[in-house]
């Protein structure tokens, strides 16, 4: 009897080697996956800082291209500028009609430009935000499981003890 109290023991104690090997494994995994979240992250907010670097730049090459809607004062091509009784000829009616046109026409794709980075930015903003949940849920998760094998480790050693105490008083 003894010996097979021995090599019971033996094999509960070669149990709770294997299963410690397993927690460290899930463990190892479990950190991975959390180093590859961070760096998805830090991923992420450097390309909404590039993104905003572009918009800025490209505002300002745009604010830089937009032609002045006012020429210099006497300047024939404006019509209020325009020398007194002079009359603005056909062409140069058209060619101010078109510059106003180009004009609004830039204007808006600028808008439209701007708009469509906005709600990227967003986006991604809210990807941060999930990721941030997921990783969160995952600590806590890890925790959790951590105490439970704690727990559950200690009853197997009181129970391991308490075999132990039966055999010596047998």
């Amino acid at each position: 009897q003894r010996r097979q109290e021995q090599e019971r023991l033996q094999r509960e104690h070669q149990e709770q080697q294997r299963r410690q090997q397993q927690e460290q494994e899930q463990r190892q995994r479990q950190e991975q996956e959390q180093r590859q979240q961070q760096e998805k992250q830090q991923h992420l907010q450097q390309q909404q800082q590039q993104q905003q670097q572009e918009a800025s730049a490209a505002a300002a090459t745009a604010a830089a291209t937009v032609p002045s809607t006012q020429g210099p004062p006497g300047d024939p091509a404006t019509n209020s500028d325009a020398a007194p009784g002079r009359q603005i000829s056909q062409e140069e009616q058209e060619a101010q009609d078109l510059l106003r046109w180009q004009r609004e026409q830039e204007e808006r794709q600028q808008r439209k430009q701007q708009e469509r980075l906005r709600q990227k930015q967003e986006q991604q903003q809210r990807e941060q935000e999930q990721q941030e949940l997921q990783r969160r849920r995952q600590e806590q998760e890890q925790w959790l499981r951590q105490r439970q094998e704690q727990q559950e480790r200690q009853r197997q050693e009181q129970e391991q003890q308490r075999r132990q105490q039966e055999q010596q008083r047998q």
